[in-house]
């Protein structure tokens, strides 16, 4: 019994020591301290059994957030450690009220460091994730926000069967006007259609500006039929919008290009299908809808039945 009781306090002593230089590397060298977590954590994954997912514990090398403020939580691991020692050797009567204070005022000042950062990276995370997901100018979502959007609505229409449409614009004579007012026409003109085109699609329609005057829309759960519509709704809310640069007012018009998704459609069949259905509204005339097959219009005139 008394081998087995040295032994633990030796391991406990040990452990303790171990601690204590722990922490003081931490406040000498965040970076060095750093480096030696680094190396026992790539030692802890190849020791890791045959068979089992070897997953590092601790990544200090490249936490930001613990170089700079490793030195304070070398402080707090050595005051702890320091107090572990006291209670061992003098028991609880020799800890000083002063000392646990500090000990408490350690560990409670390095929460609070802990949760600030946390909510500034998340902060930071939220604000690079828009930016990575949204077009600068107009501010909806861009062309890499769209496509996983896309490819999403494709393969929930895959396994579930839903309905899924797509409507490819872009804007008529937009060289023109760039060529003839300035980019900064230009600018106020997309600004104004993805004003437009905000307030006209639903909260489960996704609109996006891929690349100079194109934009797409996402119809999830819409059929043709509800996708023309809201074609011709957009078209004709951009066509009587009074755009207006130099004191003048001018009249935009936009072509449309529809297709509705097929059950072996990717992304890029869809598109394609769209973006044929969009050229034929510029082949014929512009400021038309059409959409997937002969291709035709989005909504026949009366005379056409």
């Amino acid at each position: 019994m008394n081998h087995m009781r040295t032994f633990w306090e030796l391991f406990f002593l040990s452990m303790l020591g171990l601690t204590g230089v722990s922490g003081v590397l931490a406040l000498v060298s965040p970076r060095a301290f750093s480096m030696v977590a680094d190396v026992l954590s790539r030692r802890m994954v190849s020791l890791t059994p045959a068979g089992m997912p070897g997953e590092r514990l601790v990544d200090l090398k490249v936490d930001g957030f613990f170089l700079r403020h490793c030195r304070f939580f070398g402080l707090l691991v050595i005051a702890s450690a320091a107090y572990l020692f006291l209670l061992y050797a003098y028991g609880p009567a020799a800890i000083s009220k002063p000392f646990l204070l500090l000990v408490v005022g350690i560990s409670l000042g390095t929460g609070i460091a802990a949760l600030i950062e946390i909510k500034k990276q998340k902060q930071q995370n939220e604000c690079y994730r828009r930016e990575a997901h949204t077009d600068v100018l107009t501010g909806l979502a861009n062309r890499r926000a769209f496509d996983i959007e896309l490819s999403r609505r494709i393969s929930q229409r895959q396994r579930q069967g839903t309905t899924l449409c797509l409507l490819i614009m872009d804007v008529d004579h937009f060289k023109v006007v760039n060529d003839t007012y300035g980019h900064h026409a230009g600018d106020a003109i997309l600004k104004g259609i993805a004003e437009i085109l905000a307030s006209q699609i639903r909260l489960m329609d996704v609109a996006a500006r891929i690349g100079g005057d194109e934009f797409v829309v996402s119809l999830p759960g819409s059929d043709m039929v509800e996708a023309s519509l809201m074609a011709e709704r957009v078209r004709t809310a951009i066509g009587n919008y009074p755009f207006a640069f130099n004191g003048v007012e001018h009249r935009i018009t936009i072509s449309i290009g529809l297709a509705e998704s097929w059950a072996d459609d990717d992304a890029t069949s869809i598109f394609k299908r769209a973006d044929s259905a969009l050229y034929a509204a510029k082949e014929n005339g512009r400021n038309l809808s059409f959409r997937q097959g002969k291709p035709e219009r989005a909504i026949p005139l009366p005379c056409e039945g």
